[in-house]
């Protein structure tokens, strides 16, 4: 059971990548091992752990889409940001272990 009020699927933030006009702040809250395995071009990394000190990294002035391995950690980023007054949050579920689109990875 997720606490975030909004939710959208891996598709779904998959077709918004896909929009050359849409102004989003894509927040990956994984650990830095797990995000330089794999992670999706163009998000940024706040591990969760760190999410609440560095809440002046995250602009309220867009949509932010949390995602995370499997929606749990997300889901609690999303509590945090929403607690702290960011409006337009969502958790995408299920997260990276069934996401099917685009990767990178810092390892070559």
């Amino acid at each position: 059971m997720t606490v975030c009020e909004k939710e959208m699927t891996n598709e779904q933030l998959e077709n918004i990548l896909h929009d050359d006009e849409a102004s989003f702040l894509l927040l990956d809250v994984r650990e830095t091992t797990e995000y330089a395995i794999q992670h999706i071009p163009g998000s940024v990394l706040i591990p969760l752990g760190q999410l609440s000190e560095r809440l002046d990294e995250v602009s309220n002035e867009q949509p932010i889409y949390v995602i995370c391995r499997s929606g749990v950690r997300s889901d609690e980023a999303c509590t945090i940001l929403r607690e702290n007054g960011y409006d337009e949050v969502y958790n995408v579920v299920p997260g990276m272990i069934h996401w099917n689109g685009i990767v990178e990875s810092d390892f070559a």
